[in-house]
């Protein structure tokens, strides 16, 4: 976590797969598998410190063909494969993990 001089915020960096430096947020699994989730995870809990991964509310909306919201959001899928992913991805974390906010992360009000 990254704070300069006297501001409030707080830079809080999203996890990336160790040692290969890509993002497996959920924006990204949604686009390929969740295979990418698994391997970034895997690594992550074997190699990584701090786990910090990133949910987009905006991906949980009905299927919707909008061109302001970004492509790699995948809002044009199906919700159900879309709630599929999500289901994936937060029984891992909270198996392995205690589900807090960023603010809480960035405070260490824990």
């Amino acid at each position: 976590m990254w704070k300069r001089g006297n501001r409030c915020l707080i830079e809080v960096p999203v996890t990336v797969i160790p040692f290969l430096r890509i993002p497996f947020h959920s924006a990204y699994v949604n686009m390929t598998h969740t295979k990418l989730f698994d391997f970034g995870f895997f690594l992550s809990k074997n190699f990584g410190a701090v786990f910090n991964y990133v949910l987009h509310g905006v991906e949980l909306v009905d299927e919707l063909k909008d061109s302001r919201i970004p492509q790699e959001f995948k809002v044009d899928s199906c919700i159900k494969k879309r709630l599929a992913t999500y289901n994936h991805i937060l029984s891992k974390i909270s198996k392995y993990y205690t589900i807090i906010t960023s603010k809480d992360l960035a405070t260490g009000s824990i």
